[in-house]
């Protein structure tokens, strides 16, 4: 039993891996053939379907989705101009669905957890060397398809100009910050005994990320915090949902106009928040990609303008606004990438209201910070949601069956 524990754990660590190089790590855009290697690991998972005998798929949304995502992607390619990125991205949601299919919910939720901690543990002990320390030189250097450099080795890297924003392993802190926001929603929602020292470290991460959608994330990790308190009181329940719904709206208003409030306030002068104020024109130049993006899909709404056109035609940021990107490439199919986790989310009936909305709101928010579209995590976490949901349906209909 010890022993199969052991092959387990080692085929989850070399899975994660796999994950982590195809999911924003910094070394996987040293050059895009890097990042076209995901289609060879589509054809392991698929040569191993065929030598286990799977011919069958499972009966349920992910499958449907899978399918749906398929014709997407197809569709569009004949459509419009051949590209690579189709080809990779089939590939990316051919591995998140063979995975949600091979890997139990809780057992995914509790080794994410683990892994987070011990890049959160790696990132942090890095981010001491090279700011309390001033080791900066000390750091091997490499330099991304962008003309971007970096400093570090595998498991901890930082943007050669801004040493003081913690990435991890990631091209930016921002898909750090991402990753924790991930790990806190796990802990705080669905993992029954919290782990505390988890929930702070994790916290501490993201400070250190200096990312302003990040501390907005937090704000709103606080009201899921808070949902697991319910008053006995009516009144006080109440209240509290208000206050709820009230830092919901102050976070999306604060991550929306936060240049305009720190210009205003005259604290954009403060060393600390002018970083922020940096950050934050990044924010408003997202704000034209999605108009870009959009007059994209605008001028070709039924098969999109396809990947080389919107790639080639891109202003600012243009992709890191997700579920609009995905309109631009392939037109009004690409709505169902924004449903896949709306119903994901939605779906998670063991939630209450209030949390599901809060999950959405973080959801929707983190796709459309940065460009989610090829990252093989993000697909994962959507096919794990609608996995998650089926069991707990399951689970309750056993449950209702046994009673009657």
């Amino acid at each position: 039993m010890k022993e199969e524990i052991k092959v387990q754990d080692i085929y989850y660590w070399i899975l994660s891996i796999i994950i982590l190089f195809y999911s924003g790590s910094a070394v996987s855009v040293i050059s895009s053939t890097y990042r076209n290697g995901i289609v060879f690991v589509a054809v392991f998972f698929l040569v191993l379907r065929l030598l286990e005998r799977r011919f069958t798929v499972s009966k349920s949304l992910r499958t449907m989705f899978l399918l749906y995502f398929s014709f997407m992607i197809l569709i569009t390619a004949v459509a419009t101009a051949f590209s690579t990125f189709y080809l990779r991205l089939f590939a990316t949601v051919y591995i998140a669905y063979e995975i949600s299919e091979r890997i139990d919910c809780e057992k995914f939720i509790a080794f994410y957890g683990r892994l987070m901690s011990y890049i959160t543990v790696v990132a942090l002990a890095g981010y001491f060397l090279v700011n309390g320390l001033g080791f900066v030189g000390e750091f091997p250097r490499f330099v991304n398809f962008n003309g971007e450099a970096y400093r570090g080795i595998i498991f901890f890297n930082f943007i050669e100009r801004l040493p003081e924003r913690n990435c991890a392993l990631f091209w930016e802190p921002g898909l750090f910050a991402t990753a924790l926001t991930f790990a806190l929603i796990f802990e705080l929602i669905y993992q029954e005994k919290k782990r505390f020292f988890r929930i702070i470290l994790f916290i501490i991460g993201i400070l250190t990320t200096n990312s302003t959608a990040g501390y907005v994330m937090l704000l709103l990790l606080f009201v899921l915090f808070s949902t697991k308190f319910q008053p006995k009181q009516k009144a006080v329940r109440i209240l509290l949902s208000v206050v709820q719904i009230l830092i919901v709206i102050a976070a999306i208003v604060v991550f929306l106009n936060l240049d305009k409030i720190l210009i205003a306030s005259g604290l954009y002068k403060n060393t600390m928040f002018a970083k922020l104020i940096s950050n934050a024109f990044l924010e408003s130049q997202r704000g034209q990609a999605i108009q870009d993006s959009f007059a994209s899909f605008m001028q070709s709404p039924l098969f999109g303008s396809g990947a080389e056109q919107v790639i080639q035609g891109m202003n600012y940021v243009a992709d890191t606004a997700t579920s609009v990107y995905a309109l631009s490439i392939f037109g009004f199919l690409g709505v169902g990438y924004s449903v896949f986790y709306f119903t994901g989310v939605l779906k998670q009936k063991n939630l209450s209201l209030i949390v599901r909305i809060v999950f959405l709101v973080i959801l929707l928010g983190i796709l459309n910070k940065e460009p989610h579209l090829d990252l093989l995590f993000t697909w994962i976490l959507g096919f794990f949601l609608l996995k998650k949901a089926q069991v707990d349906d399951k689970k309750s209909f056993i449950a209702k069956k046994a009673i009657n």
